[in-house]
């Protein structure tokens, strides 16, 4: 994600639609960053502290990363999801549960009751960009 704002940084230039995908590694195990982002190895791939540490950790790189793309370029869409929940969930409908943070611009509209799940975001996503109502899936 600090390379994304770095990049964008040098180009202060919005002159044509940008799409970015960052496949960040984080939370994932090895746990090698203390909850300030600073290093520190946590030994052990079930490791609860490591893991919440570096879940801290990603939570203030993304708050930083949408507030700088809110200055940046306020009118974009950005969606920070994960593909699965942490392995430690303690039974299957908690590991069905993700993290979402989606930003669109003023013409789209999220519907509360709606489950956001990766497929839904996608449509949510696909509907703006084309001014179209979006069609859910159910599960």
């Amino acid at each position: 994600m600090g390379r994304l704002v770095n990049y964008l940084k040098e180009d202060n230039e919005i002159n044509k639609p940008r799409f970015y995908f960052i496949h960040h590694m984080s939370p994932h195990w090895p746990y090698i960053t203390n909850t300030d982002c600073s290093y520190k190895n946590f030994p052990g791939n079930r490791n609860y502290d490591g893991y919440k540490s570096a879940y801290m950790c990603t939570i203030k790189k993304i708050q930083e990363t949408i507030n700088f793309l809110d200055k940046f370029d306020s009118n974009s869409t950005v969606i920070f999801q994960s593909d699965h929940n942490w392995p430690m969930s303690i039974n299957k409908q908690e590991r069905k549960m993700i993290f979402n943070l989606i930003k669109v611009n003023s013409n789209c509209k999220i519907e509360k009751n709606i489950n956001l799940h990766n497929v839904n975001v996608l449509r949510l996503v696909l509907s703006c960009m084309t001014g179209n109502s979006p069609k859910y899936t159910n599960n």
